[in-house]
């Protein structure tokens, strides 16, 4: 059986940030905690942040799927996603705190435009000027409450943050969600 470097690698990273912070976390000493060669590391990976990115984008690719499969809405989608941040709320404490240029947070910035555009266009929905902005507004919108959720105790449940979220939200964008 074939051993998955990159899952190696994420593992190791996982037991690594619960001994010290993500910024004192070295290639060198995630290389020496799984085993593996620098090398090995640059090969899969361009940076630690890089590393984080991949992890977290696994996740979101396993709740897309099921989003997909299932057919589910917007709004339970999202709930997933909070849960998915409740459920591991020590890693994820830790990577919305990193910022730097290849962040979990530019990731996730992609992701939701990349949603909603997904969804306008779907329902037949020319992609405007208008749009543009109102997606934007509503993703850093979106990512900067669930940031803050993250960041000061999960205080509410999975689904007030959704419900605060169509709250929010601009008219010309609440059809293509719920």
């Amino acid at each position: 059986m074939a051993i998955d470097i990159k899952k190696v690698f994420a593992d190791t990273m996982v037991k690594l940030l619960k001994e010290k912070p993500f910024d004192q976390i070295t290639i060198k000493d995630l290389c020496a905690a799984c085993g593996a060669s620098r090398q090995t590391f640059y090969n899969h990976f361009y940076d630690k942040y890089d590393l984080i990115v991949w992890m977290c984008k696994k996740q979101f690719q396993a709740l897309w799927a099921s989003f997909q499969d299932h057919k589910k809405s917007f709004r339970d989608f999202m709930i997933e996603v909070y849960r998915m941040f409740l459920e591991n709320q020590a890693f994820y404490s830790i990577v919305m705190g990193i910022d730097g240029p290849n962040s979990f947070r530019d990731f996730l910035m992609g992701f939701t435009k990349d949603y909603y555009r997904n969804a306008l266009e779907a329902s037949g929905k020319t992609m405007d000027d208008e749009l543009e902005y109102v997606i934007s507004f509503c993703t850093v919108g979106t990512i900067e409450m669930a940031t803050n959720w993250v960041k000061n105790g999960f205080r509410q449940t999975p689904e007030q943050m959704i419900e605060y979220q169509l709250l929010c939200c601009p008219d010309l964008l609440k059809p293509y969600l719920e």
